[in-house]
C-alpha cells in the first residue's frame, strides 16, 4: 500500500511543480520592514504547527480562525516572526548572511558534487484529522562543470542519502500522538524537486544600479519573477500560475486516472549570497524553497488515504547546500557506479530557519521515542 501511495504521489507532484496559488481578500498583510513592499510566498503556520498556506502576490493571506492565533510566519531571506491577531500587518526583517569562504573553482575537474540538507514541513488534512510531518534529509547532486562532457551527464536530481522524520497525528476528537522515523509513504513531497538549477543568475539592470530594492519581470509565458536585493543576499521568487484563471489548475491527465486534484499553490524561491559582480552561480546559493498546496478529490485518492472527504496537501521544502567538492571525471564515474553509498551525518546549516515552539516540541517529544520500532515509536496523549 505504501508503494502504491508513493507512486501516485510522485505522478501528482510532477504536475504540482508546474502550477500554483489562489489569491485572497486577506486580513493579514506581510511586508518588508525596509522598503514596505509586499512579501510574497511567506509560509504561515498556526499555533498547532499546521501549515495554513502562503502569502499571495500582494503579500496577503486569508483570515485565519481565532483559534489559529498566534500565527508563525517565515520566508526565505527574512527573520522568523509571529502574528498575534487578525486584521494586522506584520513586518519581516531581512536576514543578514555572513559570506562564507570563497569556493575556488578547479577548471581541471569535470564534476561538482554538492551535499544538501533538505527539510520538509508538511500538513495533510482529511476527514477532520490532521497529520504534521517534519522531515530532514541529506542528499547530493553531481553536476558537470561545463557543457557536453563526453561520457558524463551527472545527476541534478537530489539523491536522498539519509533521512529522519517526526510526525504528529491530531484526530478530529482531539487525540494527539507523536511518531518518529516511520514509513511516511505518500506523506513526502520531496519528489517535487525535479532538479537543482545550474544556470547562472544575473541581477536585473534596475537592481544592478541600486544598493537594495526589488524588481518584477514578466516572462513570455505570462509568469512573474520577483527579484529582491538586500545588503547581503539576492533573491528570485517565481510564481508559475501568474495569469492562470482563478490562479488554479486541475490537470486533465490526472482526472483520467481518477486522481482529480486542484493545484492552488506552488511557489519557488532562491536566495544567493550577494557579491559585487552581480552574477550568481549554484556555488553562491544560500537556500532554495518550494511552497506547495493542492486539494486531492479524486476517487482513487480517497481510496488510497481511506478518506471520505477531499484531502488537503500542503508542504514547505527548504534546500540548503552544505558542502561542495570538485571531482575528476573518473571520480564522477566511480560514484555513479556505487550502489551502497555511505549515509552522511546530518549537517544542519547555521542559516536554517528555526522551528517555531510548537514544531520544536514535536521534535523534542519524538526524540525521546525509540526509532525503527513500530511498537515503541508512537506516543499518544
Amino acid at each position: 500500500m505504501h508503494n502504491i501511495k508513493f507512486l501516485l504521489f510522485r505522478i501528482s507532484i510532477f504536475a504540482i511543480a508546474c502550477f500554483a496559488q489562489i489569491p485572497g481578500n486577506a486580513a493579514i498583510n506581510i511586508i518588508d520592514a525596509g522598503d514596505r513592499q509586499p512579501v510574497v510566498a511567506a509560509s504561515i503556520f498556526n499555533n498547532k504547527g499546521v501549515l495554513l498556506g502562503i502569502s499571495d502576490e500582494n503579500g496577503s493571506f486569508l483570515s485565519a480562525k481565532p483559534s489559529d492565533f498566534p500565527l508563525s510566519v517565515q520566508c526565505l531571506g527574512y527573520e522568523f516572526n509571529t502574528v498575534e491577531s487578525d486584521g494586522s500587518t506584520i513586518e519581516l526583517l531581512s536576514r543578514s548572511y555572513n559570506l562564507p569562504e570563497a569556493l575556488v573553482s578547479d577548471k581541471s575537474r569535470d564534476g561538482l558534487k554538492i551535499l544538501l540538507y533538505i527539510r520538509e514541513l508538511s500538513t495533510f488534512i482529511a476527514d477532520g484529522d490532521t497529520t504534521l510531518v517534519i522531515s530532514e534529509n541529506m542528499a547530493d547532486v553531481i553536476l558537470p562543470t561545463r557543457p557536453k562532457i563526453k561520457g558524463f551527464k551527472g545527476h541534478n536530481k537530489a539523491q536522498i542519502l539519509n533521512k529522519r522524520n517526526f510526525a504528529r497525528y491530531i484526530k478530529h476528537d482531539g487525540t494527539d500522538s507523536i511518531a518518529r522515523d516511520i514509513d511516511t509513504g505518500a506523506m513526502s513531497m520531496i519528489s517535487i524537486i525535479s532538479s537543482i538549477d545550474t544556470l547562472s543568475l544575473v541581477e536585473t539592470p534596475r537592481l544592478r544600479t541600486v544598493a537594495s530594492g526589488f524588481d518584477t519581470i514578466m516572462t513570455k509565458k505570462n509568469a512573474t519573477i520577483i527579484y529582491r536585493k538586500s545588503q547581503s543576499s539576492y533573491t528570485q521568487s517565481y510564481d508559475p500560475l501568474w495569469g492562470k484563471e482563478n490562479h488554479k489548475v486541475s490537470p486533465s491527465v490526472l482526472k483520467l486516472l481518477g486522481m482529480t486534484i486542484d493545484i492552488n499553490e506552488a511557489f519557488n524561491n532562491k536566495s544567493f549570497y550577494r557579491n559585487d559582480s552581480g552574477k550568481y552561480r549554484i556555488q553562491d546559493m544560500i537556500q532554495e524553497t518550494y511552497s506547495i498546496s493542492a486539494l486531492a478529490k479524486g476517487k482513487l485518492w480517497k481510496t488510497v488515504f481511506h478518506a471520505k472527504s477531499d484531502i488537503l496537501l500542503k508542504s514547505l521544502i527548504e534546500i540548503y547546500p552544505v558542502d561542495f567538492e570538485y571531482l575528476t571525471l573518473e571520480e564522477c564515474k566511480e560514484l555513479s557506479k556505487e550502489k551502497n553509498i555511505a549515509k552522511p551525518d546530518f549537517i544542519v546549516p547555521q542559516n536554517v530557519s528555526p522551528l517555531d515552539a510548537t514544531m520544536q516540541s514535536i521534535v523534542d517529544r519524538a526524540m525521546k521515542l525509540n526509532p525503527k520500532n513500530t511498537d515503541r515509536n508512537i506516543e499518544e496523549k
